[in-house]
């Protein structure tokens, strides 16, 4: 069964999938560019339980993230499996315990906090 995670999470972790492995941290503009959504629209619902409705932008972000292995379904819908799934209720256990930020001033924030 499916953990249940609003759309936020989801974002969370696609987008904590596409920075593995990377030495440069990816702001939140660049992430929304490599995507194909405009900032406003990826600040708007990076911090929102519930998918957006209006499917213009979610179509392209959904095309720009399948060859991770991310569904248009799971991502918006929260329907089927994750991408890499174990990683995905390990990455779960691991945010609820501690709040991973990937906004760049929560990671300052959190850092000297």
């Amino acid at each position: 069964m499916a953990p249940t995670t609003g759309f936020a999470d989801r974002l969370a972790y696609v987008r904590w999938l596409r920075m593995r492995g990377r030495v440069a941290f990816e702001n939140d503009r660049e992430f929304a560019e490599a995507l194909g959504v405009t900032y406003g629209w990826f600040a708007k619902w990076k911090s929102r339980r519930d998918a957006p409705e209006a499917r213009k932008e979610t179509n392209a972000l959904a095309r720009a993230l399948e060859p991770m292995g991310v569904t248009y379904d799971w991502l918006f819908d929260n329907i089927g499996e994750a991408p890499e799934p174990e990683m995905w209720r390990d990455w779960l256990r691991a945010r609820r315990k501690v709040p991973f930020y990937y906004y760049g001033e929560e990671i300052k924030k959190a850092a000297s906090g």
